[in-house]
């Protein structure tokens, strides 16, 4: 965890002031910085409301009996030192989210310049995975060089790294036309201010940009044996379908091991899969108005044609019950 004068709470706040949302592990901190004493079960939480009803034809899509609950968090976790109240899918609806719609409706990925290490999973894998995650369009920018002043670059442990909260700045201050949301990436470590070592990433979610790092998933980064490749491919999808999910307006999730679950540290977001709950997939089903059944066998493709076995049994498993539905 990065480590600063500032509390994490004097940080956050100084940066919500700002309509920013911080990424302080590989995940958006949607509300962060609201201490608290731990929770001790772990669902104290009410039961979600989830929304308008569905066609029953697609009930077994949101069945929240398929999804493993919330475990009582231990010592350190996101939910041991954060206070989050939930978003269930009436509260959801009821704050208002973008929608995408001509002429904002198309997810942007930017590339910033240099890059000192290949991205992986690099630009066409990340534009893949997001066409098939959310269901609109998408599309790559060309690569965006940014001014020095810009960047701000600063060696911080070895490493170049850029202020994040600038680059914001520069992304939103020429956000494309048709951008639904804009994400910038970059193999560069980030900063979001002076006083801190690092950040993963940061974005501006009703102001629809976005910029996130790739630089810290392998552990060759800190001087150590290269990650499986697997791996890193899939903490790389993870961190950008999480901050992207964010600019849908859905905050983090308390209610199943859910790709929107927040993170202190790598091992904690290890242990979030990659797909949305039944809660966090209705949200965004009333967005979007994707087939499910369709959607889950997308993904499926993805993910055994880039050797991510467990994601690939886990929807095998949606598809079954799709068809027993």
């Amino acid at each position: 965890m990065p480590a600063a004068p500032w509390s994490r709470r004097r940080l956050c706040r100084a940066l919500l002031a700002r309509g920013a949302v911080l990424v302080a592990a590989p995940s958006v901190t949607a509300g962060c910085g609201r201490e608290r004493a731990p929770r001790g079960n772990g669902r104290p939480w009410p039961e979600p409301r989830m929304g308008p009803a569905c066609p029953p034809e697609l009930a077994w899509a949101f069945d929240r009996e398929r999804f493993m609950p919330m475990p009582a968090p231990g010592p350190g976790d996101w939910l041991d030192e954060h206070s989050e109240d939930g978003q269930d899918v009436e509260q959801f609806l009821a704050d208002e989210p973008n929608r995408p719609g001509p002429p904002r409706d198309t997810i942007v990925l930017q590339p910033l310049l240099p890059s000192p290490t290949p991205m992986l999973p690099d630009a066409d894998e990340q534009l893949d995975y997001l066409a098939r995650f959310f269901g609109v369009q998408v599309r790559a920018a060309a690569p965006l060089q940014l001014s020095d002043d810009v960047l701000g670059a600063r060696t911080r442990g070895g490493h170049t790294q850029w202020h994040a909260s600038q680059i914001l700045d520069a992304i939103e201050a020429q956000l494309p036309e048709d951008a639904y949301c804009s994400i910038a990436v970059t193999t560069v470590d980030l900063y979001p201010e002076p006083s801190w070592n690092f950040v993963f990433g940061l974005a501006r979610l009703q102001r629809r940009v976005g910029v996130f790092s790739l630089a810290r998933h392998d552990a060759a980064f800190f001087g150590r044996d290269a990650s499986d490749v697997a791996l890193v491919r899939r903490r790389g999808l993870g961190v950008l379908a999480h901050e992207v999910a964010h600019m849908f307006g859905m905050q983090h999730c308390v209610y199943h091991r859910c790709l929107l679950n927040g993170s202190n540290t790598q091992a904690e977001a290890d242990r979030s899969p990659l797909h949305l709950c039944a809660v966090c997939l209705r949200k965004l089903h009333l967005l979007v108005g994707f087939d499910p059944r369709a959607r889950y066998e997308a993904l499926h493709g993805f993910y055994r044609a880039h050797g991510l076995a467990l994601e690939a049994g886990w929807i095998e498993l949606q598809l079954e019950a799709a068809a027993r539905a």
